[in-house]
């Protein structure tokens, strides 16, 4: 009996290995590339740029596109998801399936194909009364969301009392996350442990990309630069707020308005590389 060398210098019986010519190897399935989009404080602007983002990332149609609102509660401070991009009008006609509801019964959001625009809308249904879910629930939701790109966008009331922890716990499974800022001086000063939480990510090599959303000219860039302390940054100007009042009125992202479009996708091109 002949016996050859195995991994670790462990002795290994001499077998043969036929292999047939025409054979080939199926096609591995990539895990789902998370992106998670948080802000730092309140009405910095996230789910508006989380929507748009989804929206850039499934124009070219050779890929799937998911985005999954994470939120603990059905309506939140800023509006809902669902509303946003007017879910009940474009959906009329079809059933729009609530992964939320589905998930809270037992069952698995692996089937859900809340197909519009080339997006999977995952969604919480305004009203819709479910069971508080974890951590967990919300990784597996992202995980089996049936796409090869998932964006989530994370409420800023998520968690509650513990929510940097949560929000800490939830990012940690996401290949990369967007920290969301308002340059205003109070709403960068207005949560110091969230700001906290996205420097101890980088620190242990979490890939954090912090977008500086709504720069205009009455900006101080050098004092906004040192008081965050940046290295790096994605600057995304002030949008006309007609064109962002307009994308609501027509249910839709504001990547779709012409005349955003080219500003937000200079930036996602950076955000996604």
């Amino acid at each position: 009996m002949i016996f050859g060398v195995g991994g670790g210098g462990r002795r290994s019986v001499g077998r043969k290995l036929p292999r047939r010519a025409q054979a080939s190897e199926p096609a591995v399935r990539r895990a789902v590339t998370k992106y998670a989009f948080a802000g730092l404080s309140a009405r910095a602007g996230a789910t508006t740029l989380a929507l748009a983002f989804a929206d850039w990332l499934a124009r070219p149609a050779d890929r799937g596109v998911a985005f999954v609102g994470i939120c603990d509660e059905a309506l939140r401070l800023g509006g809902n998801d669902y509303d946003k991009l007017g879910i009940d009008r474009r959906f009329a006609g079809r059933e729009y399936v609530s992964c939320y509801d589905r998930l809270a019964h037992g069952g698995s959001a692996r089937a859900i194909e809340n197909l519009d625009g080339g997006v999977n809308w995952l969604l919480r249904v305004p009203g819709e009364k479910t069971a508080a879910f974890d951590v967990a629930d919300y990784v597996r939701l992202a995980a089996c969301a049936g796409a090869d790109v998932a964006v989530l966008d994370i409420c800023g009331e998520f968690g509650g009392r513990d929510r940097v922890a949560a929000i800490q716990k939830l990012l940690r499974d996401c290949d990369r996350v967007f920290a969301v800022i308002d340059p205003l001086p109070s709403a960068l000063m207005a949560d110091p442990e969230k700001l906290e939480m996205f420097k101890a990510m980088e620190s242990v090599g979490a890939e954090v990309l912090y977008v500086l959303n709504k720069m205009n000219p009455g900006v101080d860039v050098r004092e906004l630069r040192a008081f965050l302390k940046l290295r790096d940054a994605v600057e995304v100007p002030f949008l006309d707020p007609a064109g962002v009042y307009a994308a609501e009125y027509n249910c839709c992202t504001v990547y779709a308005m012409p005349k955003l479009a080219p500003t937000l996708e200079a930036a996602f091109k950076r955000m996604a590389a």
